[in-house]
């Protein structure tokens, strides 16, 4: 479920309210925080104070599965 974050600073970004929110799973949702908040990108690269900004939910994170890497010195 997306939530409203009022901004209370200064020099607030949209990548930088979404890393204070989620980390850095956050980026991924830089372009998708701009479609639902019409207008939000016209206002520049910075958040006016006092602006409402719908932050949508971070997606499922899926499992990582990792592959052995071999080297000319042997298996990692």
């Amino acid at each position: 479920m997306s939530k409203t974050i009022v901004i209370q600073g200064d020099g607030i970004s949209v990548d930088l309210l979404l890393w204070r929110e989620y980390g850095v799973r956050g980026r991924s949702l830089v372009e998708r925080t701009l479609e639902i908040n019409p207008g939000l990108a016209a206002l520049g690269p910075i958040i006016p104070h006092g602006r409402c900004v719908i932050v949508p939910e971070l997606p499922a994170q899926t499992e990582i599965t990792r592959t052995p890497v071999i080297t000319l010195f042997g298996a990692t």
